[in-house]
């Protein structure tokens, strides 16, 4: 069987720099884009975030429609409204501008304009998405999903009650705008959970079995970045060069996990936060500390690295025990900035794991990613480590 080697993707084009997104309809009109349409959500809205940046498109003569109603936890149906709308409106460009959230909703409703009658469910997994749709730019406006840098869109099936993940080629951003004044207003809670989703995103790319030279050199950058940037972001919302740092190292994380695909922490992640509604980075960092332990044998050397990017002495220990200083780590840096461990204190009981467990192996994409094998059982494991404080 021929061989065709390891294949690295990303957006088509990255732009960085401060104020930058009030500059979109001198960056669109030149490409001819007469109509677009905004996907946002009601806090954007609110604080009419977008503002600054639909004007500019006006001022460029570019037609502006906008769906500001994506919720934290989008679901499939709500997807499907979006589908509809856009099939009804045809614009030339969607664009996502907001969390994760808004961004998966964009990107999958762009790409199934191109694919009318297929059932979304039908469409979990990987490159299962027939045809491309429409093209797509993206601007984050937290540092941690690094959604705009990949081909994922996550969603929430509430019938089943367990978050699906759609995967495709056609789903990447033609363009992506990084400007760090759009997070300013990010409150310290959701600064530090979508920061520290950005450092799963980077561990699991890292340590995954999909790893290649080029992933590895944008998951340790983003680690150093956020090792560096996120208590500062967190201490003070208006350090520029924080949040400059954070944006950037959730780009760099997302552009590396899409090349690898997640791990344990989210699979795990997918089933906790679809039971109990929790946000997608409090439920990845609720379960990063039972996972990376688990894991720690199937990648130590890489799991002693992390440790010492963080600035924890490993010189003089075994290479197990210094790769188990990257759990202390990741829970110091998390419970520098407020965040509680335990399943239990966000609604969960030990007699769900049984019912849990089974909806993280639906994750099979993330599983085979992860460093180590898993059973059911050994699922269950890690999910009843999740409850209590860490470390343990």
């Amino acid at each position: 069987m021929a061989s065709f080697g390891t294949v690295f993707a990303s957006p088509a084009f990255i732009r960085v720099g401060e104020g930058i997104s009030r500059s979109l309809g001198e960056i669109l009109k030149p490409r001819n884009i007469r109509k677009v349409m905004f996907v946002t959500d009601p806090g954007i809205a609110t604080l009419k975030l977008d503002e600054p940046v639909r004007k500019s498109l006006q001022d460029a003569g570019i037609a502006v429609s906008v769906y500001n109603q994506v919720g934290a936890d989008p679901t499939l149906d709500q997807a499907k409204d979006v589908i509809a709308l856009l099939q009804a409106d045809m614009p030339d460009m969607v664009i996502g501008f907001g969390g994760g959230s808004s961004i998966d909703v964009a990107k999958i409703s762009a790409v199934m304009t191109g694919n009318p009658g297929e059932d979304l469910r039908n469409l979990v997994g990987v490159n299962l998405v027939p045809k491309p749709g429409l093209p797509t730019l993206f601007i984050p406006t937290t540092a941690g999903t690094g959604s705009e840098a990949t081909n994922i869109s996550i969603l929430n099936d509430v019938e089943r009650q367990v978050k699906l993940g759609i995967v495709s080629e056609y789903m990447y951003a033609h363009t992506v705008l990084i400007d760090p004044v759009l997070t300013l207003s990010l409150p310290p809670r959701m600064t530090s959970w979508t920061g520290l989703d950005a450092l799963i995103h980077a561990i699991e790319a890292y340590v995954s079995r999909a790893a290649t030279p080029l992933t590895d050199s944008l998951a340790t950058r983003a680690i150093e970045l956020i090792a560096k940037y996120l208590r500062k972001a967190y201490a003070d919302g208006g350090n520029m060069e924080a949040r400059q740092g954070m944006l950037t190292a959730s780009l760099l994380a997302g552009m590396a996990f899409t090349n690898t695909q997640c791990g344990g922490a989210h699979a795990c992640a997918l089933a906790v936060g679809a039971r109990y509604h929790l946000a997608h980075g409090l439920a990845t960092t609720l379960m990063l500390p039972a996972t990376m332990e688990y894991n720690l044998i199937g990648a130590p050397e890489k799991y002693r690295h992390i440790a010492e990017i963080f600035g924890y002495p490993t010189k003089g220990l075994s290479l197990y025990d210094g790769a188990a200083l990257a759990v202390r780590a990741v829970t110091d840096l998390a419970k520098s900035m407020d965040f509680v461990f335990g399943l239990e204190n966000y609604g969960a009981a030990e007699d769900h794991v049984k019912d849990l467990a089974p909806l993280s192996l639906l994750g099979t994409r993330l599983w085979n990613s992860n460093p180590r094998n898993v059973d059911q059982a050994q699922v269950e494991k890690i999910l009843l480590r999740s409850f209590g404080d860490w470390p343990k």
